[in-house]
């Protein structure tokens, strides 16, 4: 190999100007010689809408198309005006969540209990009794209303339903569970975020412009991943992955966060595991999850998008002075990720 000068040959597919900062794989056996080198994918698609397991992005973003934000509004429970869409109270399980926590405001709320006290019959009413005509108003009159009264009727009605429309979301009985907020850094170029993670500036950075809403497969590894995030979390720190346990204020680094999973997938394997720890690891699974998927997606957005290729030469000159000849190539196309794929160039001569 010390007679080839790898960039001299006579390649058919063009190595990315990005080999200029990446090792080349290279064999040579007898007077064959064999090349593993990235080629820029001019057609790479995008990972987010053409590969599973990646969910889906969309955007409030001006220029987006209208179904786009309407399906951004349905994953955020949210109305056509971007407000909490009250209209998702009014059957199930979440109408049957408003009317408890109606009752129960209703029947201390001076403005019911006046109205109580002037309809009804009794003297000297008590909690029991404003419950009653609370339940039974809500099962007469409702939201249509009798006689123009209706639950909207009393102003403390709307601050129930925007209580229980949040501790729904929040629960994700409403809108699209495990869905995330995104922040959009746009610069000569876009970058996502998970919101208030990534570049922060009061110019470029749009707060909120768009939500990540898993798929099928998604959701099915954030069940997997949930009881092992529900005794630590796994956060890149300076160059590593660092495992964090909630148990102790023990804490392990990693070169990989593959490696970092495994270890604390063992450390929680067969540990007794409660409702809240759950739901603690599934946030965190379903961060990691979207995180990952960014990565990937943001990664497109950049074009870092390759084929990897395996070149093969043979050698129609000397020893003392050879020439390499293109016998032919191999490409492997649909990579996303410099440092990634530019990683597999040695094993693919393997």
């Amino acid at each position: 190999m010390n007679n080839v000068t790898v960039t001299t040959l006579p390649f058919e597919i063009a190595p990315s100007p990005i080999m200029f900062y990446m090792d080349y794989g290279i064999k040579e056996s007898g007077k064959t010689l064999t090349v593993s080198y990235l080629a820029d994918d001019e057609d790479g698609e995008n990972p987010v809408m053409y590969c599973d397991g990646m969910g889906a992005i969309f955007t409030s973003h001006r220029n987006a198309r209208r179904s786009e934000h309407e399906r951004m509004q349905e994953a955020l429970a949210l109305d056509s005006s971007w407000d909490p869409d009250l209209s998702l109270l009014e059957s199930g399980a979440p109408e049957l969540a408003f009317r408890k926590a109606w009752i129960a405001a209703a029947k201390q709320h001076v403005e019911f209990m006046v109205w109580a006290d002037e309809t009804g019959r009794r003297s000297n009413p008590d909690e029991a009794y404003y419950h009653r005509r609370a339940s039974a108003f809500w099962r007469e009159c409702g939201r249509s209303g009798i006689g123009g009264v209706s639950i909207w009727h009393f102003a403390f009605s709307e601050s129930v339903a925007h209580e229980v429309w949040a501790d729904l979301r929040e629960q994700g009985v409403i809108g699209a569970k495990d869905s995330v907020m995104l922040d959009c850094y746009e610069h000569g170029g876009q970058s996502w975020s998970i919101s208030g993670t990534g570049t922060q500036c009061r110019w470029d950075t749009s707060r909120g412009a768009g939500v990540w809403v898993p798929d099928a497969d998604c959701i099915a590894a954030i069940e997997l991943q949930k009881a092992v995030y529900a005794f630590g979390d796994i956060n890149k720190v300076r160059g590593s992955w660092q495992v964090s346990l909630d148990a102790s204020d023990t804490t392990r680094s990693f070169s990989t966060e593959e490696q970092a999973y495994l270890w604390l997938s063992i450390y929680a394997e067969g540990k007794k595991v409660t409702k809240k720890m759950l739901a603690t690891g599934r946030d965190r699974a379903h961060y990691h999850i979207c995180r990952g998927v960014l990565d990937q997606y943001n990664a497109w957005l950049a074009g870092e998008c390759y084929g990897v290729v395996v070149a093969t030469f043979s050698n129609v000159g000397t020893e003392a002075e050879p020439e390499w000849e293109l016998e032919g190539s191999d490409e492997t196309w649909g990579y996303i990720g410099s440092d990634s794929t530019a990683a597999m160039l040695p094993t693919v001569l393997n």
